[in-house]
């Protein structure tokens, strides 16, 4: 039900005129019967319609709400029908109010919600029945025949007619005959030296839709021809450069084709992927693989006599060189030569470029170098460099295939390996006989960066605890130099 329908909601206090309401109060005062104090504790609903349609001969009331419904039934009555219900519980009732003709066919039906009645008052709603007057359609007349505010709107006119100042006028456009389209006078054509040595275009010269003045008279859209379609633009579909050409332009399905790899392309030069390239150059010959990190090998110079072994400066922070997991941790960013000489994050193997590892013992060595001989270049002063080896070891820096005790290498760092220790071709070891150190002063701080530290035992696992990590920002000395962390060698890297 709309607002119009429903002309209002009121709830004005009950007038205590009747002898019943006085007596009721004076029976709940006194304690009187409960049936006599439920009326004057409820409330009531007042119902009135207007202007119901003249075929309507009855009013169906029904309500809704927290207690039992309830059904009044009322002849039609003007200028008004009332219906009153007493008694009702307090509370929001659901009403609904329906007309019916004579044979009892209902004719409206109007609800309204949430109706709040209260007790000891009378909640009162009245309800406009009134059916609108009939609703003509619209004309071109300049009358607002459907009554909606609106003149002469929405009509259904011939296409290319329009209602102007209340008179159907032909029109010299009409959006209702949309966009007509000229593309079927469209054409394609190449231009250019179409080549793999030179430069061509696909053109579409193209005709646009007609979108104004679309109409020829009263009924009738223009048809399109090549008389009234507009002007031609053209537009590039494709182009083709050195290298390529168009395949069926004309046909308005431009395909550019790559030339084949050595098609001539002007001069000397040669289709290559799509591209002129001049004649290549040739080749350079293969890389040196230096075998160490950063490029730059400290020991075993000659990459010729010695191609797939490197001795290779630098630090590592991960502890160990015996491991049989060791692997790459800082992407092989390490080297004394690095953006990385502290080794930060690094493994031993990090010195190594990869395709290389840390070199397995002395029979590793003995293949790829025979002897310990050219580790250290020919000027490497007394106690400088020390490059250590993957060489296990269970006790008394003897070298054999279990454990990691001690740190075995080459060079002129360390103690000197005698011959019944079995390490030959390695020539040092870092062998240490108390906790927490690799055992050679110079190697260690602070003289020197290497480390072995541990518990109470470490001196027997040198070769699983060492890094190379002491002498940070040059903290260190020797023989009057300032020594780094990168300093005093590394590790010897071997061919995978």
């Amino acid at each position: 039900m709309n607002k119009e329908q429903v002309r209002s909601v009121r709830t004005p206090q009950i007038q205590m005129m009747t002898g019943v309401i006085l007596l009721s109060t004076a029976l709940g005062l006194g304690g009187g019967c409960s049936e006599d104090r439920l009326s004057f504790v409820q409330g009531q609903l007042k119902v009135t319609a207007i202007n119901a349609p003249e075929r309507a001969r009855s009013i169906l009331v029904s309500l809704e709400g927290p207690a039992a419904n309830a059904d009044q039934v009322a002849s039609v009555a003007y200028p008004e029908t009332i219906v009153i219900y007493d008694r009702l519980s307090p509370g929001t009732w659901r009403v609904l109010i329906r007309t019916r003709d004579t044979t009892g066919a209902q004719l409206q039906s109007f609800t309204v919600s949430q109706v709040l009645v209260r007790a000891e008052q009378m909640t009162e709603i009245v309800v406009d029945l009134a059916e609108p007057p009939p609703v003509f359609p619209e004309t071109c007349d300049g009358i607002d025949n459907d009554r909606d505010g609106e003149t002469d709107e929405g009509l259904d006119l011939p296409i290319c007619t329009g209602c102007v100042e209340g008179q159907e006028t032909a029109l010299d456009d009409d959006a209702r005959c949309g966009s007509i389209g000229c593309s079927q006078f469209d054409t394609f054509t190449l231009r250019g030296d179409n080549t793999p040595e030179g430069n061509s275009t696909c053109v579409a010269i193209e005709h646009p839709p007609i979108e104004s003045n679309r109409c020829i008279g009263p009924g009738a859209c223009i048809a399109a021809t090549p008389d009234t379609c507009a002007a031609s633009a053209e537009r590039v579909v494709a182009t083709a450069e050195l290298c390529r050409t168009i395949e069926a332009c004309e046909t308005g399905s431009a395909n550019v084709v790559v030339s084949a790899d050595g098609t001539p392309c002007g001069g000397e030069n040669t289709c290559r992927s799509g591209v002129c390239r001049p004649p290549d150059p040739p080749p350079p010959p293969p890389p040196v693989h230096v075998g160490c990190s950063d490029g730059e090998r400290e020991g075993f110079l000659d990459t010729v006599r010695y191609p797939d072994i490197a001795a290779c400066s630098g630090s590592w922070s991960v502890p160990g060189i015996t491991r049989d997991n060791m692997v790459a941790t800082c992407g092989n960013e390490s080297g004394d030569d690095s953006s990385n000489p502290g080794g930060r994050g690094c493994a031993a193997v990090d010195l190594c470029e990869p395709g290389w590892h840390v070199c397995l013992g002395k029979e590793e060595v003995a293949r790829r170098a025979e002897s310990c001989e050219d580790a250290t270049p020919p000027n490497a002063p007394s106690k400088s460099l020390f490059f250590a080896v993957a060489q296990q070891s269970a006790n008394g820096s003897a070298c054999d295939t279990l454990g990691d005790n001690d740190v075995f290498g080459c060079g002129n760092l360390g103690t000197v390996l005698s011959a019944d220790k079995k390490c030959a071709p390695l020539t040092r070891v870092l062998a240490s006989t108390a906790p927490n150190g690799c055992g050679y002063n110079e190697a260690e701080p602070p003289l020197g960066p290497w480390e072995c530290p541990g518990g109470s035992d470490s001196h027997l696992h040198e070769g699983a605890l060492v890094t190379k990590q002491a002498c940070i920002n040059a903290s260190c000395s020797y023989d009057g130099q300032p020594i780094s962390t990168q300093d005093k060698g590394g590790v010897l890297c071997c061919r995978d």
